[in-house]
């Protein structure tokens, strides 16, 4: 994890960096395009091949562009990001002071994701304990007060999403198509790659005149849910709920906290069948099993 860490904290920092001079100063005009099929079919700006503005969003009537590095999209950063957090917080043990950076960067993707991310690690780095008793004691103090105030921003957001309409209704139909069709096949789903399974169940003015690619799906854990039923699901989540019974006993709050942020990012984003996820549950089930 340590080489997976400077690799992500490299990334960070170049995309934050260039993310301010070009997207949002305008120092540099774009270099040039490419086209991209994630979504509907567009060119989008590219600037010296390195860094890309792929998803341009308002945000309370200000036009900006989201920190999206060299991916497709900010939530998908957001998830490598989320990776590199958690992993440095709570596998590396390194502190919060150290990866101030990282947070400002997932900031700048501008996703829900994100932000959800990051409140849970605070969280989580705040039940850590210390070698100071006084500290320990001034933290239980406090623990109501900053559960308050985390809780807080998780209401606030989830209050803009709703408000918003648009993305929070898609993905509240993407969990309800996704039941709908686990329901038909709920042993072993309805296929893996079988997306028309879910698209059939989704409301029908969402998928009018669009492709599979244009229409999408917002949450791995129901992709997971629905095409590949509890079989497929219950080789998924093992892992998580595995490494937490092995490693808590030497690692405490460490255990519990890598796995349950990267399950919420994982039920939050597309990322079943990325080989970078693929990778993390795997080290999860390696560090699970007594040898």
């Amino acid at each position: 994890m340590q080489k997976i860490d400077r690799l992500i904290y490299l990334i960070a920092i170049f995309s934050l960096l260039f993310w301010f001079l070009f997207s949002i100063l305008k120092i540099v005009a774009p270099t040039g395009t490419v086209t991209t099929d994630w979504g509907p079919l567009r060119l989008i700006p590219s600037f010296y091949g390195v860094y890309f503005e792929t998803q341009p969003v308002s945000i309370y009537g200000i036009a900006t562009i989201r920190n999206t590095a060299f991916f497709t999209e900010g939530p998908m950063y957001a998830f490598v990001l989320s990776v590199g957090l958690t992993s440095r917080i709570f596998l590396l043990d390194k502190t919060i002071k150290s990866s101030l950076l990282l947070m400002v960067t997932m900031i700048t993707t501008m996703t829900s994701t994100a932000i959800i991310v990051i409140i849970l690690t605070l969280f989580f780095s705040y039940l850590k304990t210390s070698r100071s008793q006084s500290i320990n004691a001034l933290k239980q103090l406090m623990l109501p007060f900053f559960s308050v105030i985390l809780l807080s921003v998780f209401v606030f957001i989830l209050e803009q999403k709703t408000q918003g309409g648009e993305s929070f209704g898609v993905r509240m139909d993407d969990v309800h198509s996704a039941i709908k069709s686990w329901a038909q096949h709920p042993i072993i789903g309805n296929g893996i790659g079988n997306f028309q399974s879910l698209i059939s169940n989704m409301n029908s003015v969402r998928i009018q005149f669009k492709t599979p690619i244009e229409i999408g799906f917002s949450s791995g854990l129901f992709q997971v849910f629905a095409l590949g039923g509890i079989a497929l699901t219950t080789i998924y989540v093992y892992p998580f709920f595995a490494f937490v019974v092995a490693q808590f006993k030497r690692n405490g709050i460490n255990a519990i906290a890598f796995p349950t942020i990267l399950l919420t990012v994982f039920t939050s984003s597309i990322v079943s069948y990325e080989w970078f996820f693929l990778v993390i549950v795997t080290m999860l089930y390696a560090n699970s099993l007594k040898i």
